[in-house]
């Protein structure tokens, strides 16, 4: 992997995706933090059409 195309590691130890870190950089760690909430409810919500319009129930394996 390029330099270009590499994630900032965190403390954690996990890869942060470069706009988080854009976004801490550019408008405060508060910003990044919103971003990332919007980025998961989207997501979540994103899942839950996938598994209506499939008929999948999430709770069974």
């Amino acid at each position: 992997m390029n330099e270009r195309n590499r994630h900032p590691r965190t403390d954690l130890g996990w890869s942060c995706p470069s706009w988080v870190v854009a976004a801490a950089r550019d408008e405060g760690v508060g910003r990044a933090q919103q971003q990332v909430v919007r980025f998961v409810e989207d997501v979540t919500a994103i899942t839950a059409l996938f598994h209506d319009a499939f008929g999948i129930d999430p709770r069974q394996p």
